[in-house]
């Protein structure tokens, strides 16, 4: 039996974040606000992070969290946080390699699957993969752990 499907996380094996919260940052130093350290915040934050990855809570709840956390409240500021937060959470470098493996492995007939922890939809990282050049025919399956949950109406 010879394996031909391959199930890959992207973080770090396809693509890193070299700018992560630049935007973010820029972003609060222009309202006058120093940044947190983002261990405090990763720490402060841990549960709604997990919530927002298994689709228990809207992103758009998840990004307010920050927000609030670094001390915004108005809805102008947090929805312009809010922008902030989605380009830089969107914004990823190819790491060496990655492409042309991904394409020796397409062209060897590998079946490949994307399976990422992300509050991102499926739809939209695939978005996010093609603007950094990454075909979408790589992909035979792209899943998320955010599209496993449910997110409540309320």
């Amino acid at each position: 039996m010879s394996i031909r499907t391959l199930l890959i996380e992207p973080e770090d094996v396809l693509y890193t974040r070299p700018n992560q919260d630049s935007n973010l940052y820029t972003y609060l130093e222009m309202v006058g606000i120093k940044p947190r350290h983002p261990e405090i915040v990763e720490r402060a934050l841990k549960a709604a992070y997990f919530d927002v990855l298994h689709g228990r809570i809207k992103r758009e709840a998840y990004y307010d969290a920050i927000l609030r956390f670094h001390g915004l409240s108005s809805d102008d500021e947090l929805s312009k946080g809010r922008e902030a937060i989605l380009a830089d959470s969107s914004s990823i470098t190819p790491t060496f390699g990655a492409i042309e493996a991904l394409d020796a492995l397409q062209g060897a007939g590998f079946d490949i699957i994307v399976v990422a922890n992300a509050e991102h939809s499926s739809r939209e990282l695939m978005e996010v993969l093609a603007s950094a050049e990454f075909s979408v025919d790589y992909c035979s399956w792209l899943i998320t752990s955010s599209g496993f949950g449910r997110v409540s109406s309320d």
